[in-house]
């Protein structure tokens, strides 16, 4: 992916997950021919909404891509944003916005899968891209995760009415997947993958 950008760059931002059965790579685009790519620890839990969340890029770690300008491009326009330690803090150098309609989903994931270490909710609040789960989790977490609208909190819009919101599962979802990679199978047959044709709510 690093040499496609290279190559041919890219007008639009994207956020891809890129994962075999031995590890899993976040991999965020920012336009241009910029990227980079952290390895997501094996024994920690990620869960975000739609919007770039790597920070403090480490070059000399193994588990960090690059592009090989994703310092030097923003430090030449005076918009690098750096770390106390140096490091290219990566989400207030390319984007430093947090959406709502992104920042509470990854905040009420974290209150599903690790409950009692989210905090309170505010738009500005910057959560973690990895944590520690409350206990492992299964497919049956992952789905319950993808189909809530927030049930029994304030900011459930059924329960409320509210219209402010964007729940994680919206009603206008084409499609849902729910993908798992086992490590006890051979590469060819190691992918088992989970399809809602419809909003994942009822599917």
């Amino acid at each position: 992916m690093g040499a496609i950008m290279a190559k041919c760059g890219t007008n639009e931002r994207n956020i891809v997950m890129v994962a075999d059965r031995r590890e899993a790579w976040l991999v965020e685009i920012y336009t241009g021919h910029l990227w980079a790519a952290m390895r997501l620890p094996d024994d920690k839990v990620a869960a975000f909404g739609n919007n770039f969340i790597l920070e403090a890029y480490d070059p000399a770690s193994p588990d960090w891509k690059a592009a090989p300008d994703i310092l030097t491009a923003p430090q030449a326009k005076g918009l690098a944003v750096l770390t106390k330690d140096g490091k290219i803090d990566l989400f207030h150098t390319y984007s430093g916005k947090r959406h709502q309609y992104a920042n509470i989903r990854s905040w009420f994931a974290k209150r599903m899968f690790a409950p009692g270490t989210e905090g309170a909710y505010a738009d500005e609040a910057e959560f973690p891209l990895v944590y520690d789960p409350a206990h492992k989790l299964g497919v049956r977490d992952v789905i319950a995760a993808m189909r809530t609208r927030y049930e029994g909190t304030e900011w459930c819009p059924d329960e409320t009415g509210r219209e402010d919101v964007r729940v994680i599962g919206t009603e206008n979802q084409a499609s849902s997947h729910v993908i798992a990679l086992r490590d006890d199978l051979p590469d060819d047959r190691c992918i088992t993958v989970w399809t809602c044709l419809g909003p994942a709510e009822h599917g």
